[in-house]
């Protein structure tokens, strides 16, 4: 009888979620929400919910059904390391779908929020392949990623800036540019 059993479930939830076994998953995760009510139900394991959920949809590689879900956890807030990460993938999502706007705003946000350095690179990198030749702002993405060449923390991932900047000159009709960067 201790509210203790609804953490444990969503631990449980999180085990077979990461085991594969999906329709425990989901029985678990259906069971915490026929409770949610429940005078005892601790408010945290209901905001977390939202997150276990994504991540169950995520891990199908059902990203339409995890959208929601990622939505209602940054407006419910937390740890902010986790609406960070929550906000990357929302932008990830994005632009898988062609939604180059969207995906381009949600990886801003992340790169105000100051994440760690892997993070911040990947945003960088894929705020340039979200790109947009319609949107007309490739003269700043090429001075975000002309100044990432110049810090030695990156030197490792030079191929990666210059495929980047490479993709933006082809998008922008620059064909011999982008040559250029790819030889590079």
């Amino acid at each position: 009888d201790d509210p203790i059993r609804f953490e444990g479930y969503l631990w449980l939830a999180k085990v077979y979620i990461q085991t594969e076994r999906y329709q425990k998953a989901e029985a678990t995760l259906n069971f915490l929400q026929s409770r949610i009510d429940e005078s005892d139900f601790p408010s945290s394991v209901k905001n977390e919910m939202v997150f276990v959920y994504a991540d169950f949809f995520i891990a199908q590689k059902n990203y339409y059904a995890a959208y929601p879900y990622l939505e209602r956890g940054i407006e419910i807030g937390g740890k902010r390391d986790l609406i960070t990460r929550t906000e990357f993938i929302l932008a990830q999502i994005n632009q898988a779908e062609g939604d180059l706007k969207t995906a381009s705003e949600y990886y801003k946000q992340v790169i105000k929020r100051n994440p760690d350095y892997k993070m911040d690179f990947q945003a960088r990198i894929n705020l340039a392949k979200s790109y947009d030749e319609g949107t007309g702002d490739s003269k700043n993405v090429n001075k975000v990623l002309n100044k990432m060449i110049k810090d030695f923390r990156n030197k490792e991932f030079l191929d990666q800036i210059y495929f980047a900047l490479a993709e933006i000159a082809f998008k922008d009709n620059n064909e011999p540019l982008g040559i250029e960067y790819l030889q590079k």
